[in-house]
């Protein structure tokens, strides 16, 4: 059953992200600044942001939240500077962030960041389809235990930053 989900998010995934080309863009990790946004440039070899990117659809743990500086370590791991990567814009959030689907070597970083359990799935902004399968990942991540959600912790972690 878990492949099944699996086999047909990647198949939803990878349609979505192939309608979703003509917008998308090709990009440099100029840096990691949190768990939550990467700043991206046009050429590997400079330091001029061209947009802070911030995960679409996800909420991982900062600051001082248990499980922060893990997803924080684990981006500076697959993300070093110089790394090409896709982005696929989706739109501003309501504070007036840029949310976007970033891509490393054909792999979702948002998807990899749930399916480690080191975010989860922001209910109140992630509206697009693919959210409901990225929904069941978490809930693979719950079970599994993996990441944050090994910790036993009396607070869901999207409530947090409340």
């Amino acid at each position: 059953m878990r492949f099944v989900g699996l086999l047909l998010f990647t198949a939803f995934l990878s349609l979505s992200l192939f309608v979703s080309q003509a917008a998308a863009w090709d990009g440099y990790v100029v840096r990691v600044e949190d768990s939550n946004c990467i700043a991206v440039a046009d050429d590997p070899d400079t330091s001029k942001v061209r947009a802070r990117l911030f995960f679409y659809g996800i909420q991982a743990p900062t600051g001082k939240q248990p499980m922060a500086a893990q997803a924080m370590a684990f981006l500076k791991q697959i993300l070093p500077p110089g790394t090409p990567v896709t982005v696929d814009e989706v739109g501003e959030d309501d504070n007036g962030l840029t949310r976007a689907l970033i891509q490393s070597g054909g792999t979702s970083i948002n998807y990899l960041l749930l399916q480690r359990g080191l975010a989860w799935v922001d209910r109140r902004r992630c509206r697009a389809l693919y959210c409901r399968r990225w929904m069941i990942q978490e809930h693979y991540a719950v079970t599994d235990r993996a990441g944050l959600w090994g910790l036993d912790l009396g607070t869901p972690p999207w409530q947090w930053q409340r």
